[in-house]
């Protein structure tokens, strides 16, 4: 059965289904007497836990030695990502996909922003910005041979190298053209994200374990290793002009809540500073709206009209890492007026996303706000906000007749996911 597993960060790449090793699901060791299973909802399960799944302090340290190669530069703020004007829609696609794996690593103050695109070749990069360049061999300055390279500028009117920034580099031909060798776009995103966390500030490549920082990138089904996801954070929790000896507090175990719903899973981890939201569950055979699906089926609401609604739990960490629930119900319009055949890849549905009860797990004490509430836009089997309270939704529907759907809520009070069953 196809699944689709996505890790979320604080933006939902929705084109791009499926994440191999990009989930953040807590994998380790668990910590049986704290895991408090309840069923809170109607079929929904709701568990705590902590689990013990992340490096020890020696191990990341040592990672961090390697990947640094001496004192810590990083940014102080988020840094902004700029695009060459001329570079295509699938360059953007896979390298967008590399940003938002890696922000789903970083704490919120620090997560890449997608700027306006920056002018082709541009010789000048603004402190604390990335430009990313697609050129022909012809034109590209790194080692001959190689895929990308990654050049970094510090601001010399900075003793403490507070100020850089980053061009990437890209060889087309040696890069993209081994697709007919067996290289997919998961790989050229592999790429990219060892590139770009060069530009967050692994100025070196680790040796001795399995990294995406290896010196040579490995094709194998991992996007960033756990071992990354840790380091991204620790170098992050440092402070400029550090060394990794000078990592402060650090826990080899994280926070976890997550529900279960039929076939769909939901929940989010935490740990040093970092709350990662994912969701699961198996691809639908059909597209809810837009085209026809896999194996050309054609979409739901080409034969349901109305209003249809998914109904289940919210679940998530506040900033204090103290666990959320709520209700959670998914309202979609069906009805012809939304239907465009005459323009199918503009297909889209509206819907209305509404949060109630939300309270803390432990007390049952109201949330700061018992409610919330989204619009919500459709397209195929994904859909994202279009406006209501303040933060940010996304999200996707699982089961061959969309039996369930699951997203994430990204607030700066609250990291959040949620799942419904139709």
């Amino acid at each position: 059965m196809l699944r689709s597993i996505w890790t979320i960060g604080i933006v939902l790449l929705l084109a791009a289904c499926g994440g191999g090793g990009g989930s953040s699901r807590p994998v380790g060791t668990t910590m049986p007497e704290v895991i408090v299973p309840e069923v809170l909802w109607p079929e929904v399960t709701i568990t705590t836990s902590r689990v013990q799944d992340s490096a020890d302090r020696a191990t990341i340290t040592q990672y961090l030695q390697d990947a640094i190669d001496g004192s810590v530069i990083r940014h102080l703020n988020a840094p902004t990502l700029r695009f060459a004007a001329s570079t295509d829609a699938i360059r953007r696609q896979y390298t967008q996909r590399a940003v938002e794996i890696i922000n789903s690593a970083l704490p919120p103050q620090y997560r890449l922003r997608i700027g306006t695109d920056a002018p082709d070749h541009s010789p000048d990069v603004p402190n604390g910005e990335i430009f990313v360049d697609f050129v022909p061999d012809r034109d590209y300055p790194g080692p001959s041979g190689s895929r990308a390279v990654a050049r970094r500028v510090l601001f010399d009117n900075n003793p403490m190298n507070l100020f850089f920034s980053t061009h990437i580099w890209v060889d087309t031909d040696n890069f993209e053209n081994r697709i007919a060798h067996n290289l997919s776009r998961d790989d050229m995103t592999r790429v990219m994200l060892h590139e770009i966390l060069h530009a967050m500030g692994m100025t070196s490549h680790v040796d001795g374990l399995k990294s995406i920082m290896n010196e040579r990138v490995n094709i194998t089904r991992e996007f960033l290793y756990p071992i990354d996801r840790d380091g991204l954070a620790g170098l992050y929790l440092l402070n400029i002009g550090d060394t990794p000896d000078d990592l402060g507090p650090w826990s080899d175990t994280s926070m976890n809540i997550r529900g279960e719903l039929g076939d769909a899973s939901f929940g989010v981890r935490s740990n040093n500073g970092v709350s990662t939201p994912w969701i699961d569950g198996p691809e639908p055979g059909t597209n809810l709206a837009g085209p026809a699906g896999i194996g050309g089926l054609p979409d739901l609401a080409r034969h349901i009209s109305g209003t249809v609604t998914w109904r289940g739990a919210l679940v998530g960490f506040t900033p204090s890492v103290e666990a959320v629930t709520g209700d959670a119900d998914l309202e979609v319009d069906l009805g012809p007026t939304r239907r465009r055949p005459d323009a199918r890849s503009s297909f889209r549905l509206a819907g209305n996303l509404h949060f109630d009860n939300i309270v803390y797990h432990e007390t049952g004490v109201p949330w700061i706000f018992g409610t919330l509430d989204y619009g919500v836009t459709v397209s195929q089997n994904t859909f994202v906000g279009t406006g209501g309270n303040e933060g940010a939704v996304a999200g996707a529907f699982f089961g061959s007749q969309h039996e369930w759907m699951a997203g994430t809520l990204d607030r700066s009070d609250l990291i959040a996911t949620f799942g419904g069953e139709r």
